[in-house]
């Protein structure tokens, strides 16, 4: 026989010897595992399982025989009964070991060790946990298979008690409650993953309510009251991620109402209505960033006083009605910046006193002025700053006739205009006016009728001018004039009487 060029002698041999091994050790093998089976608990309990089946079977049937029995001095007792009670002595250890006394020791009884400690890995049942020193109790409570689950107490390495209640994998979960290192409760309430989740009551370190509602992670969350000291209620409401949110009312020292309406992320926003400590109501409209904002109403004692737009807590741009103490309307128009500005309505003691433009609280622009006893038209025209300026027609306040007609300045006739007697409506200046008088060129009329035409000065006839005659209307006298008296005559007649040839014109009604 020839053998081919890639046979290896070594390790065909090698395989050889694992084969004669293999078949001498496996009648060992086979035999020790018989063994291991026949002593295991699990065979030992099974076997004995089966042969109190099988005799409760038999054990009611009474012995035929004396066979059955065993004697005993002069008694017998059944054969049957001596196994039963015999198989029992060997079931009932294993059952104590295997079933029994596990179930004791966790329901019944406390086991000491170690926090961390070896003895914890998989053991289930009541504990006491030491530090590593073995002097202070960490822990006391319910293991399951070596993790914190169930009731239990925790303490710090003082001793102090630091919760008390549900455990879940070594956190806080469930019902407890949690303290402070002066003995005093802390939270009672519900837990998950260490921290305060669901319904429950927060106190402060005194003992005293700080809280008490719904929490989420560790912070109010939902419906809750907040307590200030006293125990005082100071806010009862929403609340998101530890912040008021929704609706919610808050409340003074003495339980006064101070704000019930909406909020967000802590703070005023929304429709809502402020009071004052004294409980009265001093605002209801808009809120933003907890300033007025939107539309909204302004209170002093029970009087509205300002009612229109607000923005960043004062009257904004928009229309708006502000009232006086007794509640009469004092304004109504428009608003800028807590000012009037555009068009709008000033009132006094409810009577109208002006209506027309504002610029920065001002009367600027084109307007009307009243008389605040009377309601008559006082004048019609420009204003600046407050004051008649520009083009504009004054009025008598006695009979509202027309007074004055023309141009103002700072309140007094100032460029071209007319004046009428008030009463008669007869014309008395037309020209130029200073500061109030005639300064210019002009014509002057004494009881409607021509008296004096030319230059005027502060008043006075001062400059080139003419005389005239009151009677007859010729020309009294032509020239130059100085202080209202002529000094130079270009023409002259005699003055009769009558003639107004030196009358002072600001005289003139």
């Amino acid at each position: 026989m020839r053998l081919s060029n890639s046979f290896n002698v070594k390790n065909a041999m090698g395989y050889g010897v694992k084969r004669v091994v293999r078949t001498i050790c496996v009648p060992f093998q086979v035999g020790y595992r018989k063994i291991v089976q026949l002593f295991s608990p699990t065979t030992i309990v099974g076997k004995v399982s089966s042969d109190i089946k099988q005799e409760i079977k038999k054990v009611g049937e009474k012995p035929k025989s004396l066979k059955g029995y065993f004697a005993i001095g002069e008694r017998y007792v059944a054969k049957k009964l001596v196994y039963v009670l015999v198989l029992l002595a060997i079931l009932l250890p294993v059952l104590w070991v295997r079933f029994a006394w596990p179930f004791v020791q966790s329901r019944f009884l406390t086991k000491t060790m170690a926090v961390n400690s070896q003895d914890m890995i998989g053991y289930s049942g009541k504990v006491r946990l030491l530090d590593a020193e073995g002097s202070t109790v960490i822990f006391e409570g319910s293991l399951e298979e070596g993790r914190i689950n169930g009731e239990g107490s925790l303490y710090d390495y003082d001793g102090n008690l630091l919760y008390r209640g549900g455990f879940l994998s070594e956190q806080y979960s469930g019902i407890g409650e949690s303290y402070y290192a002066n003995g005093n409760v802390k939270y009672r309430g519900e837990f998950a993953v260490n921290a305060y989740d669901g319904t429950g009551t927060l106190y402060n370190e005194d003992g005293s309510l700080l809280y008490e509602g719904s929490f989420a992670a560790g912070l109010y969350e939902g419906s809750g009251i907040l307590y200030q000291a006293g125990e005082q209620v100071l806010y009862r409401g929403g609340f998101s991620q530890g912040l008021y949110e929704g609706t919610g009312t808050l409340y003074g020292a003495d339980g006064t109402v101070l704000y019930e309406g909406s909020f967000s992320q802590g703070k005023k926003e929304g429709d809502g209505r402020e009071y004052n400590e004294e409980g009265v109501l001093v605002y209801e409209g808009g809120f933003s960033q907890d300033q007025y904002s939107g539309e909204g109403v302004l209170y002093d004692g029970d009087q509205v006083v300002y009612e229109g737009g607000f923005s960043q807590g004062q009257p904004s741009e928009g229309t708006a009605t502000y009232y006086d103490s007794e509640g009469k309307v004092l304004y109504e128009g428009s608003v800028r910046d807590g000012l009037y500005e555009g068009e709008g309505k000033l009132y006094l003691d409810g009577q109208l006193i002006y209506e027309g433009s504002f610029e920065g609280g001002e009367y600027q622009g084109q307007g009307k002025a009243y008389r605040a006893d009377t309601g008559e038209l006082v004048y019609a025209g420009a204003f600046e700053d407050g004051e008649y300026q520009g083009d504009g027609r004054l009025y008598d306040e006695n009979t509202g006739n027309l007074l004055y007609e023309g141009s103002f300045y700072q309140g007094l006739y100032d460029g071209e205009g007319k004046l009428y007697n008030g009463e008669s409506q007869e014309l008395i200046y037309e020209g130029s006016f200073r500061e109030g008088q005639y300064d210019g060129q002009g014509t002057f009329y004494s009881n409607g009728i021509l008296a004096y035409e030319g230059e005027f000065l502060l008043g006075q006839y001062n400059g080139q001018g003419r005389l005239y005659d009151l009677a007859t209307g010729a020309i009294a006298f032509e020239g130059v004039f100085h202080n209202g008296s002529p000094l130079m005559a270009q023409t002259q007649a005699e003055p009769e009487a009558g003639d107004a040839a030196l009358q002072d014109p600001a005289a003139q009604p």
